[in-house]
């Protein structure tokens, strides 16, 4: 989706006189939410999950961002991540800039050097899951190097009227995320491991360029890692290569199918399961099924491709999305 709104990404919660019977959220610093930005080169499947200690040992159904780009530069203004959940104890981290109106309330808003307080950076190699052409490093090394940096740029995309764009220039700060060859072979990459975990919310990440062409796989999750996949994966946007359809995925345990969708409540279409080889003979079985089954080891669809649902028309991803334009993506 288009936005004419200032690139961001923000964690909102119901305000409660309108959302009486929202869950609780627990946030302080033993329940913080986790997100992560996840900057792979070359991946050959999911990027890295890793495992989560709660605090206090009650169960929690835990979402984790991740947004990924494998590959090139990416451009984020801001990350406004959201709850949907009142009463919410909250740290000093989590403490909101600004209060929208409407049922949701900002409670976590991430953008230029702020952003990189809710995340830990990742420092090693990355995990044999996705076993990517990398080897992610600190924030010190990246800023270093380049493949880092924030800067303070005209944000035309806020400009509704584009004609308004000569008269008023918006300043924002803009978070780049890139990766670089080194002389000892895998590129030097970034991964953001969020501090922060969350029960439930509303998700909401704009962003003014992500990249496109071989080898790129930019995309933003939400994920529990301890248990996985009990609690299910969200996959917000995710795109391979030069793909240039967006694609929403659920990764979740057995028993989530969405064979019988009401049509009038879906937007887009089905992503195809087709070409998976026999497990005995190897042949690949070439009946045309669409991936409705969020079950990440459903029969008949391949390994972890869970429910895929695809927007109705092209230009929403890859190459279209090079600004100035901000798209925004979000998820419940």
């Amino acid at each position: 989706m288009k936005s004419t709104d200032p690139p961001n990404n923000s964690f909102f919660q119901p305000n409660p006189e309108d959302h009486d019977d929202a869950t609780k959220l627990l946030l302080n610093a033993d329940d913080t939410a986790y997100g992560t930005i996840d900057q792979n080169e070359g991946s050959s499947s999911s990027a890295t999950k890793r495992s989560l200690v709660h605090a206090n040992k009650r169960p929690v159904h835990v979402i984790t961002l991740l947004m990924g780009v494998l590959f090139g530069m990416a451009l984020v203004g801001s990350t406004r991540l959201a709850v949907s959940m009142r009463n919410a104890k909250k740290s000093a981290s989590l403490q909101t800039k600004k209060v929208p109106k409407g049922p949701y309330r900002l409670i976590q808003r991430q953008e230029g050097e702020e952003m990189f307080d809710y995340y830990d950076f990742y420092n090693g190699p990355d995990n044999v899951g996705s076993n990517g052409y990398i080897n992610y490093v600190t924030k010190e090394s990246a800023m270093n190097s380049g493949i880092l940096r924030v800067t303070e740029e005209a944000d035309l995309s806020y400009m509704s009227n584009p004609a308004e764009r000569t008269e008023h220039v918006n300043k924002t700060q803009f978070v780049y995320m890139g990766s670089a060859p080194t002389d000892a072979g895998p590129r030097d990459s970034i991964r953001l491991e969020g501090k922060s975990k969350f029960n439930g919310g509303l998700f909401v990440i704009d962003l003014h360029h992500m990249p496109a062409g071989c080898g790129s796989w930019p995309a933003v999750w939400l994920s529990d890692e301890k248990d996985w996949p009990l609690n299910g994966e969200i996959d917000i946007v995710e795109g391979v290569n030069y793909q240039k359809v967006a694609k929403t995925a659920l990764h979740t345990s057995k028993g989530c199918d969405m064979e019988d969708s009401p049509s009038n409540l879906t937007t887009g279409g089905w992503d195809t399961a087709v070409g998976i080889p026999d497990s005995e003979t190897g042949v690949p079985d070439m009946t045309f099924r669409y991936a409705k089954n969020c079950y990440v080891y459903a029969p008949h669809q391949w390994t972890n491709q869970g429910c895929v649902a695809t927007d109705a028309k092209e230009g929403n991803l890859g190459e279209p999305l090079v600004g100035p334009d901000s798209y925004r993506f979000l998820s419940v």
